[in-house]
């Protein structure tokens, strides 16, 4: 049960993360499991930029602590 709950809180957060990065432009393309993956113009994004909105508290999680990690690939494959 505990488990479940867990896993619906960590994927709701991931979905308010996704709605933030969104609207500054980047374009989740695809979730595998709890990765998102992006598209963006080649030289136009940032990494850091990302990581940064990951880690900003979710309106219903204050103080929660957050943090993403990421790489930057021309092609998908599982780190």
């Amino acid at each position: 049960l505990v488990e479940n709950i867990v896993q619906a809180l960590s994927r709701d957060i991931l979905r308010e993360i996704l709605f933030e990065l969104h609207d500054e432009s980047y374009h989740p393309i695809m979730l595998v499991h709890d990765e998102a993956v992006m598209e963006e113009v080649i030289g136009w994004g940032s990494l850091d930029r990302v990581l940064e909105a990951m880690s900003r508290d979710v309106r219903y999680t204050p103080g929660l602590p957050l943090k993403g990690a990421g790489f930057e690939k021309r092609f998908y494959f599982k780190d």
